[in-house]
């Protein structure tokens, strides 16, 4: 369905990766759940690929054998979504509905944002997207739908993920902070998106791979891919301009978002090629955040390369599945060559006045 679109052509990469996460979040929310029987939860789900994996996880845990009764399988009653991404909805209509037939409904209460279809994303944005987003509105919303009287009954959660998510470039209170970037959609995108979804949320997670972290800060990202247009300053119609878009941060760097973020990513092992910079970024985000809100997926890249292939070839699958862009993996192998470090590395925050100045390399 979804071929001829970006979405289509990034749902295979980190493919299995997105899935290890997508489970380890739900099974955080459903571990949530069950140990409060009160608790009534609210997720905004962003679009995109990776939070894709979040509805089939979703549908998985409402058709668990042992939680058929709609009194006790949490997901039922105590939970309701409000998202933009349409393959996600167009999962839960084809394998989460109550019954077989023509006129069941979804098995979970749900609501898909009202909007201007993306194609090439699949997923809803726009101005009336986010004139939605009013606080006073949603959470009218979010009252009728799981039958709450006031606001302390229910929390809202948003599942966001994120083209990379980039380290800010000053530390505040002497730690290190890290921000999602966003592009594409035009006036009322995917930027605009994650951050109303960031100020209605009491609590954000950000899923991500390992690779799609970095210690470059987004100017710097922009720099590498050569980027250079501001989303903000060109027609809304987007399409021959939309490769040197630049990337925007989205800033959750006031006290109050810094306190909401939680983060679910990969490791690597120590044998991996990334697997310094996961020790680095690891460490580095518990140090910032706390150690409680990093929490870290079932994953081992190895384990999705064929048994018996050696170096090279083991190397080159491996590096793919990296960094399944191929503008950026070429460039990561440029900058090996040259003075060994790259986006991933720890030191480039060192080095990050000299890409600011325009010397990147």
């Amino acid at each position: 369905t979804y071929s001829e679109s970006i979405f289509g052509s990034r749902l295979s990469h980190f493919f299995y990766e997105k899935k290890a996460i997508a489970k380890k979040m739900i099974d955080i929310l459903h571990q949530e759940l069950t140990a409060n029987k009160q608790k009534k939860i609210c997720l905004l789900i962003d679009s995109g690929t990776t939070t894709y994996h979040l509805f089939s996880e979703i549908c998985d845990k409402i058709k668990k054998p042992s939680d058929t009764d709609d009194e006790i399988n949490p997901w039922k009653d105590r939970v309701f979504i409000i998202t933009n991404n349409l393959p996600g909805i167009q999962h839960f209509i084809n394998h989460c509905r109550k019954g077989s037939g023509e006129y069941s409904d979804l098995s979970i209460k749900c609501f898909l944002l009202p909007g201007k279809p993306l194609p090439v994303y699949a997923a809803v944005t726009g101005p009336e997207a986010i004139a939605f987003m009013n606080k006073a509105r949603v959470k009218q919303l979010i009252k009728r739908e799981l039958k709450t009287e006031n606001d302390t009954e229910y929390q809202i959660i948003s599942l966001m993920s994120a083209n990379y998510i980039v380290r800010h470039p000053k530390e505040i209170d002497s730690k290190i902070i890290f921000c999602p970037t966003a592009r594409g959609g035009g006036k009322g995108g995917h930027f605009e998106i994650k951050e109303e979804f960031a100020k209605l949320s009491d609590k954000i997670y950000l899923i991500s791979p390992l690779t799609k972290l970095s210690f470059a800060t987004c100017e710097c990202l922009n720099k590498i891919n050569e980027l250079t247009i501001d989303e903000e300053k060109i027609p809304e119609d987007l399409n021959e301009y939309h490769d040197k878009v630049k990337y925007r941060e989205i800033k959750l760097t006031t006290p109050e978002l810094i306190e909401k973020c939680n983060f679910v990513l990969t490791d690597r092992k120590n044998t991996d090629t990334f697997g310094d910079f996961a020790h680095d970024i690891l460490l580095t985000l518990k140090n910032s955040y706390g150690e409680n809100k990093i929490h870290i997926a079932d994953y081992d890249l190895g384990a999705w390369i064929p048994n018996g292939t050696k170096n090279p070839e083991y190397y080159k699958i491996a590096m793919e599945m990296e960094i399944p862009h191929e503008n950026l993996r070429n460039a990561y192998y440029r900058n090996k060559k040259i003075n060994d470090h790259f986006i991933w590395a720890h030191n480039w925050m060192i080095i990050d006045e000299k890409c600011r100045q325009g010397d990147h390399m």
